[in-house]
């Protein structure tokens, strides 16, 4: 009797952890990077409602000479929203609902996913839970899409130990990138396709060299001209080279990377006395213990086609910046 007691119960623990496995499973999340699948009803995409969700997300990227938005928008109907089409990685869910609430959930049809919720009790409440909240979501769906864009990366260890050694740090550096010029403490790091060149300047100043006052702008221009001037030649190299194009401001924001200070600065560069520019991001990272100033900076170069995602994956390689000082540095990684 006592093993026939057994039996039922192990039985009855099997099931519970099958069904328990089954309830929590989540298929893996789709869709291209840099995109949201809107959920909302035709009448409210085609009118004030849509005209507000495109304004908020699909603002111009800044620091582009050309207009793309931050998020391409993909647009489906309620009645369509079952399936996989639930399985995109990032989701916004406009609803009709007696309750005027805005929240953002994790994981609810796929893991990794974000999923964006409004409901208003008409159009103009909805519009104003927009308002309210659309910047949360979309530091919220960056942030996503950020990890997303680092998870992807392989990563190469050579190229890693060889930042390691210069700089004391590493970054996630996928197989296409290659280290092209290597300097004493100036790395340059490109990806090369057709049609697009693009690359990572790696170096650094001294830690006094940035003022925290009305002039850091010009103080980040002058740096970056100056790396430029010695560091990217154009075709002939005593007229031509990398400077900041001046009929833009860089926009500067203070931010933190890697739990450190940082500064970012968006803006455009052009190659001197030739025609020839793009975009760029640059991160001067603070690192005080060492005096110094850790430069990261991405730049396209691609006439004829969109920039936003090569900028985006440059980005996401700044920001995987690890440092050897840093306490969860993992030093035996790298060991010969």
């Amino acid at each position: 009797m006592r093993k026939l007691l057994f039996l039922v119960m192990a039985l009855f623990v099997l099931q519970a952890c099958e069904t328990t496995k089954e309830k929590d499973y989540r298929p893996p999340s789709i869709g291209t990077m840099n995109s949201i699948s809107v959920v909302i009803n035709n009448a409210m995409w085609n009118g004030k409602v849509g005209d507000k969700i495109r304004e908020l997300f699909a603002r111009p990227v800044d620091g582009l000479a050309t207009e793309e938005p931050i998020f391409s928008l993909n647009q489906l109907p309620p009645s369509v929203f079952t399936g996989n089409t639930r399985i995109g990685r990032n989701v916004l869910i406009i609803q009709n609902s007696e309750e005027n609430v805005a929240r953002i959930s994790e994981d609810l049809y796929a893991t990794p996913q974000q999923v964006a919720v409004v409901k208003g009790s008409s159009e103009d409440e909805i519009i104003k839970l927009l308002d309210q909240n659309a910047e949360a979501m979309i530091k919220n769906f960056k942030e996503h899409e950020l990890l997303e864009q680092q998870s992807r990366m392989r990563s190469s260890k050579i190229k890693e130990k060889e930042l390691l050694d210069e700089f004391g740090i590493t970054l996630k550096l996928p197989i296409v990138y290659r280290i092209t010029t290597q300097k004493d403490k100036f790395f340059w790091i490109k990806r090369q396709i057709q049609k697009y060149e693009g690359g990572l300047l790696v170096y650094e100043v001294p830690y006094n060299s940035i003022p925290k006052d009305s002039t850091l702008s010009d103080a980040l221009v002058k740096m970056k001209d100056s790396i430029g001037k010695a560091n990217i030649p154009g075709r002939d190299p005593d007229r031509m080279w990398m400077v900041t194009e001046k009929a833009f401001a860089p926009s500067i924001t203070h931010t933190t990377i890697d739990n450190r200070p940082a500064i970012e600065s968006k803006g455009l560069w052009e190659m001197k006395n030739f025609l020839m520019g793009g975009p760029y991001v640059n991160y001067l990272i603070e690192d005080k213990p060492n005096n110094r100033y850790i430069v990261l900076e991405g730049f396209v170069f691609a006439p004829s086609i969109d920039k936003r995602d090569y900028m985006f994956e440059l980005e996401a390689i700044a920001k995987s910046i690890k440092f050897k000082d840093d306490e969860d540095f993992d030093a035996e990684k790298y060991k010969e």
